[in-house]
């Protein structure tokens, strides 16, 4: 396991209940701490380039703070950052920093193009089908005060009077960042959609085991019986969706070394999860498959068999079906 490796599952996994069974609330944790973790990593290089290009000033105290900010709701304040209300007010306070810098730095330096990963990100931390109040309100407030910095409204507020050359060099700053946010934004939203939306328009789970007869063929070769007819092997697949202990149960007396040798060969201690999914990949199943048959999703599904190639030190260019298979 390679330090990128380690760093992405101490990321993603960070103070994440193993015991959480809802797969939506597990991803959705999972996806706001990788999301929280960039943006915390991003702010902090933006701040840094700050300071190289443009010398310390108050802007990149105010880069740094946001980024301490990502950092502590990310290894802190976990609980405070699922929370509507605590997120709209990150929003709305981002959405003020935003709109005073851009009259402060003045139209040239492109601090007002942060209003749209801003509208962006709304998607990633809100549902439109459970939260259409909060992203209404959130959505007006960040154009009413886009409409106020384009119509000169913000007079108040005093022009930073530097140099064309600095504000060309904070623009080219901004606009990178900008343009890096949209693209993990993006990301983000593309890894949510596939997680909540098209994961739940189910495949009819008959054409996922496309060939239901070359399974049992297998099945037979592995175990070098023939008691394992197509009616035990639809019986396996119904118990999958019904009962996880009953499963375990009737896929052990088909293979009744299969759990003993997964617990000799893991110094950690194997839930009834884990087995069911050493179980299913060692009957072939693919992750999707498998997200299916578990009424999950596959981001889910990944994440289990990496803490399952972990706890048996799965060298990373061996298939997990394949190793499961030779047990």
């Amino acid at each position: 396991m390679n330090i990128f490796e380690e760093l992405y599952d101490f990321i993603s996994y960070w103070r994440i209940n193993e015991d959480i069974t809802e797969p939506d609330t597990k991803d959705l944790k999972i996806l706001l701490n990788q999301y929280i973790s960039i943006l915390s990593v991003m702010f902090f290089f933006h701040t840094v380039f700050n300071v190289l290009f443009l010398g310390l000033s108050v802007d990149s105290v105010v880069l740094l703070a946001i980024s301490v900010f990502f950092c502590l709701s990310f290894f802190f304040l976990v609980k405070l950052r699922e929370n509507k209300y605590v997120i709209s007010f990150v929003f709305i306070l981002l959405t003020v920093i935003v709109t005073y810098y851009s009259s402060y730095c003045a139209i040239e330096s492109g601090v007002f193009v942060f209003y749209i990963p801003l509208i962006s990100a709304l998607y990633i931390f809100f549902s439109w089908k459970a939260h259409k109040k909060f992203i209404t309100v959130l959505l007006l407030f960040i154009l009413a005060n886009l409409y106020l910095f384009a119509t000169g409204h913000l007079d108040f507020i005093e022009v930073n009077n530097k140099n064309i050359e600095y504000r060309k060099t904070l623009l080219v700053l901004n606009m990178t960042c900008i343009l890096l946010l949209l693209a993990v934004n993006s990301y983000f939203f593309q890894q949510k959609i596939q997680d909540y939306y098209f994961i739940s328009a189910r495949m009819d789970k008959g054409e996922e085991i496309a060939n239901l007869n070359n399974e049992v063929k297998r099945l037979k070769k592995m175990m070098n019986k023939n008691v394992f007819t197509e009616e035990a092997l639809k019986e396996l697949l119904d118990l999958i969706q019904i009962n996880d202990q009953v499963f375990i149960e009737k896929f052990e007396s088909y293979f009744p070394d299969f759990f003993y040798h997964l617990r000799s060969l893991s110094p950690n201690q194997l839930m009834l999860s884990d087995l069911k999914i050493c179980a299913l990949l060692k009957m072939g199943f693919t992750s999707k498959q498998i997200a299916i048959y578990n009424n999950s999703s596959i981001k889910s599904v990944e994440g289990k068999i990496y803490r399952l190639r972990k706890k048996f030190n799965i060298a990373p260019d061996r298939d997990s079906r394949v190793w499961f298979s030779g047990i």
